[in-house]
């Protein structure tokens, strides 16, 4: 990864989101998977990343993505 794209994957996956755990849904996932994120959010990540964050971010992004490309779609 170039240095422009781990910059920016900092900024957009490992920052953490303000979700009030209290009031947030439990989501299960495989050890495995939890310890992929755990080490992504070890190396890249400046300690202020959760794997929950870690995850919202994730979600959030690719959510948007979809949204996008269903108004590209639906304006064809």
């Amino acid at each position: 990864m170039k240095k422009n794209q781990v910059s920016n994957y900092r900024n957009v996956f490992l920052k953490s989101n303000g979700i009030n755990k209290e009031n947030a849904m439990p989501v299960a996932i495989s050890p495995k998977t939890y310890a992929k994120i755990e080490q992504i959010i070890q190396v890249m990540g400046d300690g202020s990343c959760t794997v929950d964050d870690f995850v919202e971010n994730v979600l959030e992004c690719k959510f948007r993505e979809s949204n996008q490309a269903e108004c590209l779609t639906s304006k064809v």
